[in-house]
């Protein structure tokens, strides 16, 4: 379990504003200039400590009660990889903060709040779960990577500083930078598990950046937070309420004992116990590759053909070995991705760099040569300084033969994204399909994705017996057929 979750600025991981490529003072060959750069960085370090109240006010806060109301951006889930990651959904968080204990509890809140919240996270120094009340269901966290694009955007601005503070041999001035129009002082500084962070204060307030200020005390604190990703904005924070003097009760951090086990919540990482499951003659389903992903592959005599690269490099170097183990001797070939969304993207290096072909479509195709071409620095995975190998399907196209055909079909524009590729076996009358279709297990009304999937399907006349989402269980056409039919009558 990552310790910087509990050291005394417990806060910190959450308190992300931007994550850069280059290394602290990069292009500083002499140390005097190296130096410079860090006094100048602690003297507007130093600063900006001063501006949110000074060391004083700020440690003798011990448990902090934020309400806050968060907007969260689609970032990396646009329609297609050129488009600006546009607002998604607003979520109401309380967020507890025990800063000496090292304890936090966030909950998402509803309209009425008075009985119990929809959900709650908690974390301690030997514990991390989320509940459900409604569902009385508990699910051990195992790494928290799935839940951070929505946990930074809550950060305790205090504690990063005092973390970078922690760290000061670390900190470097950056200069300065306009954002949003106005002028910023920029330093950067590296934490203890080696993740860079850049801090941008307001060169007239020394505050951070896209911060309005409250009155809490004697501690001042941002009334709204906009955090980025690379450039592009991920979230935007607006604080309803923050209390200093607050308490975190015991009870909120203990397990409900009579509640149902989920599976417990996993980040990019492959599934410890993967399998892969045979579904016909050389077709087979790897089914929760990893949290939450499901692949396929096939035998296409002397090579096979994969169906996705979700998550990340590790999860792609699993499932190529568990290939090796079904198939010897028989290296994979061709990767399908079927839409660029960063979830289902994210293993494309761990192909390319076997020098797998990737499939996709003409929109996606510079995207796959971006993403060969990135420095992965928080991975530590540097460029693949290879070109890598990629064919295009326009409309249809298909790989294989026999039993092991795999027909490939564009089913956008679609509401999820432009281009979105689905793989079809004939011999199995059986469909892979990414997002815009999932089965959990229960029959509910099909949304516009699900509705614009059929009217294509319809077009396209394909006989599906059996379908293998990307998330969820595998399901029966009837099965989505009936879900299309409510989703039309507007059930």
């Amino acid at each position: 379990m990552p310790t910087k979750f509990f050291n005394r600025r417990a806060a910190v991981s959450i308190g992300l504003v931007m994550t850069l490529n280059s290394s602290p003072g990069a292009g500083q060959n002499e140390a005097s200039s190296s130096m410079v750069l860090q006094r100048t960085g602690m003297e507007v370090l130093e600063a900006g400590l001063t501006a949110l109240g000074g060391r004083k006010a700020i440690e003798a806060a011990s448990t902090v009660d934020m309400h806050v109301r968060v907007q969260v951006y689609s970032l990396g889930q646009g329609a297609s990889p050129e488009a600006e990651a546009t607002l998604g959904n607003t979520i109401d968080l309380r967020y507890l903060l025990d800063l000496t204990k090292g304890r936090h509890v966030y909950e998402q809140l509803l309209s009425d709040t008075a009985t119990q919240p929809a959900a709650r996270l908690a974390i301690t120094p030997d514990d991390m779960f989320v509940t459900n009340p409604a569902q009385n269901a508990v699910q051990e966290v195992v790494d928290l990577t799935p839940l951070k694009p929505l946990l930074r955007g809550i950060p305790y601005p205090p504690a990063i500083l005092l973390d970078a503070v922690d760290n000061a041999a670390s900190v470097r001035r950056l200069g300065d930078q306009t954002a949003d129009g106005e002028s910023c002082r920029v330093i950067t500084y590296v934490d203890n598990t080696g993740q860079q962070t850049a801090l941008y204060f307001n060169a007239t307030t020394s505050l951070l950046q896209r911060s309005e200020i409250v009155d809490v005390g004697a501690l001042y604190l941002p009334h709204t937070v906009s955090v980025y990703t690379a450039g592009s904005p991920a979230t935007e924070t607006e604080y309803m309420r923050v209390d200093l003097s607050a308490e975190l009760s015991d009870t909120m951090l203990e397990r409900p004992d009579s509640a149902n086990q989920l599976p417990p919540l996993t980040g990019p990482t492959p599934n410890p116990d993967m399998e892969v499951t045979e579904l016909g003659a050389g077709v087979y389903a790897i089914m929760n590759a990893t949290n939450g992903y499901n692949m396929m592959f096939a035998d296409h005599g002397d090579h096979v053909f994969v169906i996705e690269a979700p998550a990340s490099t590790a999860v792609s170097q699993a499932v190529i070995e568990k290939i090796g183990e079904t198939l010897p001797g028989k290296p994979v070939r061709y990767a399908l991705m079927t839409h660029y969304h960063f979830d289902h993207s994210g293993g494309l290096r761990g192909y390319m760099s076997d020098g797998v072909t990737v499939v996709t479509t003409s929109g996606n195709e510079e995207f796959v040569h971006d993403v060969a071409a990135a420095s992965h620095s928080l991975d530590r995975e540097p460029p693949l300084h290879m070109k890598p190998t990629v064919e295009l399907v326009t409309g249809k196209r298909t790989f294989g033969t026999g039993d092991q055909r795999v027909e490939l079909y564009d089913i956008g524009p679609n509401p999820h994204v432009d281009e979105l590729l689905i793989a079809y076996i004939p011999s199995l009358k059986l469909m892979y399909v990414a997002d815009v279709y999932n089965y959990s297990g229960q029959l509910t009304p099909g949304n516009a994705q699900a509705l614009a999937l059929a009217e294509k399907l319809e077009a396209l006349g394909l006989d599906i017996e059996r379908i293998i989402p990307t998330h969820g269980q595998e399901a029966t056409g009837e099965m989505f057929w009936e879900s299309v039919t409510l989703g039309r009558e507007g059930n």
